[in-house]
């Protein structure tokens, strides 16, 4: 028996590995002439930040720095700060990887340990893990029909999210930027934070155009003898093209940008004193473009010539349901068991976010993790840190079985203002962007082995007669006699895919 399949191809794009690999910090901090002898350590923070990443053969590998920074009470009561850099460099393995593989990497503080051994030197130990998530396409056929004399199939209607095409570009931006003339001097780097949003893109052949900005938080102590903190808010414009084959003006693109690193060195200016501030940073845009394929899919397959193989698998299918683009604001008010005098600086420091959905609507739900320096009510510079939960309901339209979701959670901006003497109330702006998916779960036919089949060596009554239950399936009894749908229904003068009501039924021979 000759079998003519037909097949609709579905590509996905799916994360074929995910590689852990780390580094050791161990490190000896010894200040320089220019810093006050230390008081009291606050923070020791580590930064670590991607420069490359690469797949070469089943090696993987990503470089870059690690910021060191002392956040201290210097002998005269105030803030002082010193930095230093070294080298990041780890490497991880994947076997077999496929030839389309992108990598994207994110490095990450695992933990931190800092004593000081002197007035001048600190010691500091720890390890930075780097996470490898490696994507490919994944390619899956699913048989759509299935002709020949005698052979019946069932279908069902199947809407799916389909890749076109996926990549990925890492690029550079630096900008030296001018401190307003407010401002005081600046004296040295307490933190650094950044962000980057992709506001639009535009697709035409074979490119994507994306716009966006980078925005850069930079907080810095004076150079005067006070405890005084300012920060200096700049913003870069991103404008890239990245090469996508396949890609055109219909497609159906999700960009998102990650900031892997960000350097801030203090420069002077013309006339000696310190009010430049040279920004480089490195980014990398992932982009997914898709479509929504709708066809046709077997599930059920008989002949009616004879008992045939068919192999059937659960097939899950993906399709969008909503996306998740808002602005919130996230408030909460926090207690401080020594007592609370003057907020200095309050900076961000992670933000998680998961969803969770059913039915018609999705929950957003997360935490900040709040970096806070205040004076507590002795008058003591103090650091602490705090956690700031949110959750937030989103409506969808329609409903399904299943969903899947994700969600980023970029924190634009964080204030903390006094609500007392021992509690302050901690504001967030943040953004969300994610997509939720609805997934449809169906067993389809996945292959027919032709060669295995038994041709029936006697044929079947020209008429059988049954009993058949109301809400009995119409093809079920086909199937079991031999028979086809058609002839059963035309037999019987009957239309729809189930019975209606209990009775007798003519099951005609074909």
């Amino acid at each position: 028996m000759d079998l003519e399949l037909q097949k609709t191809d579905i590509n996905e794009s799916v994360v074929i590995s995910s590689v852990a690999a780390s580094q050791n910090l161990d490190t000896q901090l010894s200040l320089p002439d220019y810093c006050s002898d230390i008081k009291r350590i606050l923070k020791c923070t580590v930064e670590p930040g991607i420069s490359n990443v690469s797949l070469k053969g089943e090696r993987l590998s990503a470089t870059g720095g690690v910021v060191v920074r002392l956040i201290y009470v210097g002998e005269d009561d105030t803030v002082d700060c010193y930095e230093t850099e070294t080298d990041l460099s780890v490497t991880g393995e994947i076997k077999n990887p496929p030839q389309n593989a992108l990598v994207f990497a994110k490095a990450k503080t695992d933990y931190i340990n800092c004593r000081a051994t002197s007035q001048r030197r600190v010691s500091v130990s720890g390890n930075i893990g780097v996470n490898f998530i490696v994507y490919s396409e994944n390619k899956r056929e699913v048989i759509s029909d299935c002709k020949n004399k005698g052979m019946q199939v069932r279908k069902v209607k199947v809407k799916a999210r389909n890749l076109v095409c996926q990549g990925e570009k890492s690029f550079d931006i630096g900008e030296t930027v001018s401190i307003d003339n407010d401002k005081p001097d600046i004296g040295k780097i307490v933190c650094t934070t950044g962000y980057c949003i992709i506001d639009s893109h535009k697709a035409v052949a074979g490119k994507l155009l994306i716009k966006g900005e980078l925005c850069c938080d930079i907080v810095y102590c004076t150079q005067k003898d006070d405890s005084r903190l300012c920060k200096v808010t700049h913003t870069m414009p991103v404008n890239q093209i990245i090469d996508l084959a396949g890609i055109d003006e219909k497609s159906l693109c999700d960009v998102s940008a990650k900031l892997l690193r960000l350097m801030v060195n203090v420069k002077p200016d013309s006339t000696g004193k310190n009010r430049l501030l040279e920004l480089a940073a490195k980014v990398c845009a992932f982009v997914k473009c898709n479509c929504v394929k709708e066809f046709e899919a077997v599930d059920d397959c008989y002949s009616t010539e004879g008992e045939i193989n068919g192999k059937f698998e659960n097939y899950s299918f993906f399709c969008p349901a909503m996306k998740i683009e808002n602005e919130k604001q996230v408030r909460k008010t926090v207690d401080f068991s020594k007592g609370i005098k003057d907020i200095l600086y309050a900076w961000p420091l992670e933000a998680t976010s998961k969803v969770s959905a059913k039915k018609d609507s999705a929950l957003v739900s997360g935490s900040i993790l709040v970096a806070l320096l205040y004076k507590d009510d002795k008058d003591n510079i103090t650091y602490s840190e705090k956690t700031v939960d949110y959750e937030f309901q989103e409506k969808m339209q329609g409903e399904a079985e299943r969903y899947s979701g994700e969600c980023d959670c970029i924190v634009k901006n964080i204030t903390c203002e006094m609500k007392g003497k021992e509690s302050a109330e901690i504001n967030a702006e943040i953004k969300l962007s994610g997509e939720v998916l609805s997934v449809a779960e169906h067993k389809l036919c996945a292959q027919i082995d032709e060669d295995s089949m038994v041709i029936k060596e006697t044929q079947n009554p020209a008429l059988i007669v049954c009993f058949s239950q109301k809400g009995e399936k119409i093809w079920d009894m086909a199937k079991k006699y031999s028979t086809t749908v058609k002839a059963i229904c035309e037999e019987n003068g009957i239309s729809g895919d189930v019975l209606s009501e209990a009775g007798m039924i003519i099951i005609p021979s074909v």
